[in-house]
């Protein structure tokens, strides 16, 4: 796993593109999850 609350807290300070590109890496990784394993 990674950290995902110290990921996002560094994409907040880096502007709402950064946030929109860690929500989606998040939603790609529950995805994964989900139907990997």
């Amino acid at each position: 796993m990674f950290d995902v609350f110290f990921t996002a807290n560094e994409l907040v300070a880096a502007g709402p593109g950064q946030l929109a590109a860690a929500a989606l890496a998040v939603v790609l990784a529950i995805f994964s999850i989900g139907s990997g394993t």
